[in-house]
């Protein structure tokens, strides 16, 4: 590929030097200054053409650096390094950026249209979900059912790579965590599922719900079947003990009334 000559050229005013352009050219530096002046008499609304506009165009420029290049890109790398050097007010954007940096350019770019439009975009959001809320599931349950393998390394990778920023925010929550303090004299972690779960199994939760005084012909005798607890009633009959609605069908049952009478009668 054959090489070309380039100039790479800066513009500024004797009265405000601080206001400076800079920029490059395959043509002749006169050649590129009267196209300027052209487009600022056009009416372009660039930084540079603004300041010709308010400072005049009694300008000076001189030529930095001559360089040969390949392609328009190459020219572009030249002229940005002159920019990052002299770093010039009045040039609009960047003459060259890199892939990574136009990746983290439209990251900026997002944030600040999310900051914006924060609850506009939230709305949006939970409406779309409401108004397809079958097809989002039937799409996350067959995308899960065709990548399950795969979807299963790359949660065991990444818990084995982010060890430490699980245990931090496990113990977040745990501190965000309300505890409970129960009648037996220890507390579960509110809002916990697990917690509450494994605190009523506990022994001491268990030896205090047995030894609990009520009426005496009440008295409850707790029988574990692994995670379910069934309540034997002197009636004969039984109900879960984790469950208020099966103890109030229980008591309002036809065997636990007539024993509830025959008592009475007997007393």
């Amino acid at each position: 590929m054959s090489k070309y000559k380039i100039s790479i050229y800066k513009i500024w005013w004797v009265e405000n030097e601080q206001h400076l352009y800079i920029g490059s050219t395959k043509q002749k530096i006169s050649s590129r200054i009267s196209r300027h002046r052209s487009d600022c008499r056009k009416g372009c609304t660039q930084k540079l053409y603004t300041a010709m506009r308010e400072y005049g165009y009694d300008f000076k420029y001189i030529l930095l650096k001559e360089y040969k290049v390949s392609n328009r890109q190459q020219q572009l790398q030249k002229e940005q390094k002159w920019i990052d050097k002299l770093k010039p007010k009045l040039n609009q954007k960047r003459a060259f950026t890199t892939k990574e940096q136009k990746i983290v350019q439209k990251k900026d770019i997002f944030k600040k249209y999310y900051d914006k439009n924060k609850n506009e975009l939230k709305k949006n959001k939970n409406k779309w979900y409401i108004e397809n809320k079958v097809y989002v599931s039937e799409y996350n349950k067959n995308h899960y059912k065709n990548n399950k393998e795969k979807l299963l390394k790359k949660k065991k990778a990444w818990t084995k790579d982010n060890k430490n920023i699980i245990s931090e925010r496990n113990k977040r929550n745990y501190e965000n965590l309300t505890k409970i303090n129960c009648h037996c004299g220890k507390h579960y972690n509110y809002g916990h599922k697990n917690s509450r779960n494994r605190h009523i199994i506990s022994v001491i939760h268990l030896q205090f719900a047995a030894n609990i005084e009520s009426m005496s012909i009440f008295k409850r005798e707790i029988l574990t079947f692994k995670k379910d607890f069934v309540v034997m009633c002197h009636c004969g009959g039984s109900y879960k003990y984790n469950f208020t609605s099966r103890k109030k069908i229980h008591f309002n049952s036809k065997k636990h009334i007539q024993f509830k009478n025959s008592i009475m009668l007997q007393d």
